[in-house]
């Protein structure tokens, strides 16, 4: 099975227990719930014994009772189920208003020790997608995460990826403006003139606070400064650590790491900072997520490999793209070469277009 994707530092996994209490005393005789002898007692009095009918169900109440319930409550945003008889909830934390549910949005702690515990009991290798320390309450805590990492990897599956900016990108109302220093409206369907102006600035203009702004929006998708630099290169730098994009390509103003975050891996981070070298910048986006995602015959430069090729300057390689300009080219890069053929030559597209789909066609290794 292929690693399971999360998106922990973005979302707090927020988990409602159906199991059965472990150190608690079961309810006697036919009261409703779980019974001492494992078996669950219905609202109507039947009693479910076999694993398929409890699941069957639970996920019955999870969904029709429970699901819209904490869909009332402000700042949750979605609900996913993992199987068994658990369900998480991805709770886009609004400060403002989850303590009184007991709910917290500094729980990017919590949130790993319960994804790799999901992937040991469920026997499928885990990958940390898009791994951060978002919000205030989080900065400075890779340090953390990166050690437990490190002793999971000692004893099961895990792999992670990351993006090279301090800022994330997803709908206008996830409850992130609450915990940014800054956020810039990327797209607004009601109000597309407005895409790329800082959502303070629109509340000024409209003479209301932020919390309105965004409303009036709504549907809209927004640009989050929310994570610490030293998070961010310090979890880049961390040897397992692969580079990934995570580009919302829509509107007329995205997140700029549509358009150049692996230019600027190469020529920030590798170049200019010194995180690794330019050899490593360039593993870390191509043969080490080939290997960590059985991408077979791809991300090497090989006799019998496709032909998947990029030629650029080392010494001038960066994003041209920017959070006031997000839509620019990267610099340096001369030739792009996909499956052989030429798609970027000397600044223009070819027009040629041999991309394909790939999928898994080789084992998946941990690297």
């Amino acid at each position: 099975m292929g690693p399971i994707s999360t998106g922990l530092g973005e979302v707090l996994m927020y988990t409602i227990e159906f199991e059965h209490p472990g150190g608690k005393e079961a309810p006697k005789g036919n009261a409703v719930g779980w019974q001492s002898d494992g078996s669950f007692v219905t609202e109507r009095g039947d009693r479910l014994d076999s694993d398929v009918a409890k699941a069957a169900y639970l996920r019955t109440i999870q969904d029709w009772v429970v699901a819209p319930l904490m869909r009332s409550v402000d700042g949750v945003a979605g609900v996913d189920s993992i199987g068994g008889f658990r369900k998480q909830y991805l709770v886009q934390p609004d400060p403002a208003r989850m303590t009184g549910y007991g709910l917290s949005f500094d729980e990017v702690i919590e949130a790993l020790e319960e994804t790799f515990q999901v992937g040991r009991e469920s026997g499928c290798g885990v990958h940390v997608s898009h791994h951060k320390c978002a919000g205030l309450a989080n900065h400075g805590k890779s340090e953390i995460t990166l050690r437990m990492i490190d002793e999971a990897m000692k004893h099961q599956d895990v792999g992670l990826d990351t993006t090279p900016w301090v800022a994330s990108s997803t709908i206008l109302d996830s409850g992130r403006h609450k915990q940014a220093t800054r956020v810039i409206v990327a797209e607004s369907e009601p109000y597309p003139e407005l895409a790329g102006r800082d959502l303070d600035d629109i509340a000024r203009q409209w003479n209301t606070d932020i919390d309105d702004a965004m409303q009036r929006l709504l549907p809209a998708t927004g640009i989050f400064f929310i994570m610490d630099e030293e998070d961010v290169q310090r979890i880049m730098s961390y040897e397992h650590t692969m580079i990934c994009s995570d580009g919302i390509p829509s509107g007329t103003h995205p997140h700029p790491r549509v358009w150049g975050t692996f230019p600027r891996v190469l020529g920030r981070y590798a170049r200019d900072v010194g995180l690794f070298t330019m050899e490593e910048a360039v593993r870390r986006m191509t043969s080490m997520p080939a290997d960590r995602f059985g991408l077979g015959g791809r991300g090497r430069i090989s006799v019998g490999c496709f032909a998947d090729l990029v030629i650029f300057d080392p010494a001038t390689i960066e994003e041209g793209a920017t959070f006031e300009s997000p839509i620019a080219p990267a610099k340096g890069i001369d030739r792009v070469i996909v499956n052989g053929r030429d798609v970027w030559v000397d600044g223009a597209k070819t027009g040629a277009r041999p991309g394909r789909p790939l999928e898994q066609s080789a084992p998946v290794m941990v690297v």
